[in-house]
């Protein structure tokens, strides 16, 4: 009678080999050089996943649940916080190294999910569309009307995603939060507009 699969050494080695796709990608993996980096053997992973295919569909999906968990926690609403001041905290977090291995490793996956037949098709559009609701709800909750928060949510999360490519691309630090920092000067001035106008129907109402 066979070893019965144990799931917390299992669940130790996805978390391992998440650790190795951040840190170097998916250009040539294959599973000999993930089980020499995690400790493991090719027949370990094999034992625990059933197959390379089987082990970087779980890995990739595992990352990106730490990323959605991660990322989610500073860009969602904070009571009686305007949105552009989450946003500003937020890009703090972006230029991390932690977030940087992220971007990284899903640009790498939304370029193979383009390919022909590539078994991460629809990857691309979904890490777009993911996060709108949860941009979306920062703008309703300072007070936007939905229509008007869908719009502001498509362009900041187009912009953001844009510095981060950039910032990816050249490293530049300064240069790229300069960038998000004016993204927030803007978002400061729009979601300004619904309290003076609540200001000013209040005062109109009470007279």
């Amino acid at each position: 009678m066979g070893r019965r699969p144990d799931p917390e050494r299992r669940q130790a080695l996805l978390g391992a080999v998440v650790e190795h796709l951040l840190r170097n990608g998916l250009d040539h993996v294959s599973l000999r050089t993930v089980a020499e980096d995690v400790g493991a053997s090719a027949r370990m992973l094999v034992y625990h996943f059933g197959s390379k295919d089987e082990l970087m569909a779980e890995a990739l999906e595992e990352a990106r649940r730490q990323q959605r968990a991660l990322v989610t926690g500073w860009i969602a609403p904070v009571a009686g916080e305007l949105y552009s001041v989450t946003l500003r905290k937020a890009w703090a977090f972006f230029e991390s190294e932690q977030a940087m291995q992220y971007h990284r490793l899903f640009q790498q996956l939304a370029a193979a999910s383009r390919e022909p037949g590539s078994p991460h098709e629809g990857f691309a559009a979904r890490a777009v569309l993911d996060w709108l609701p949860v941009v979306q709800s920062g703008f309703v909750a300072s007070g936007l009307e939905t229509r008007a928060a869908a719009a502001l949510a498509t362009m900041t999360l187009a912009t953001v995603r844009g510095l981060i490519m950039d910032l990816m691309a050249t490293g530049d630090v300064a240069r790229t939060r300069t960038g998000c920092e004016a993204l927030v000067e803007l978002l400061d001035a729009r979601l300004a507009r619904p309290r003076h106008r609540r200001a000013r129907t209040g005062t109109h109402g009470s007279a």
